[in-house]
C-alpha cells in the first residue's frame, strides 16, 4: 500500500475517502500509516452521506465481487 501526497501536503486518500468516492480496505488498513486519518475521513463520510455512503442500494466491491465469482 502507499500513501500518496501532493507537494502541498493534501494526502490524496483522505480526501477520496472524505468524499464517499473511495472506500476503506480493512484487510490492508492495519499496515497503514495513516490509519486513523483514513478512518476519520470514512466516519465523516458516512455521516455525511457523501458519496457512495448517500446511495443506500450501493454494494461494496469485495462483496459484489463474492456474488459474481
Amino acid at each position: 500500500m502507499a500513501e500518496i501526497r501532493l507537494r502541498d501536503g493534501t494526502f490524496i486518500q483522505e480526501v477520496l475517502v472524505r468524499e464517499g468516492l473511495a472506500l476503506v480496505y480493512r484487510p490492508y488498513l492495519n499496515k497503514c500509516p495513516s490509519k486513523d486519518i483514513i478512518e476519520q475521513a470514512e466516519t465523516l463520510a458516512k455521516n455525511g452521506h457523501r458519496g457512495v455512503w448517500s446511495d443506500s442500494k450501493f454494494v461494496k466491491p469485495w462483496e459484489y465481487r463474492s456474488l459474481y465469482k
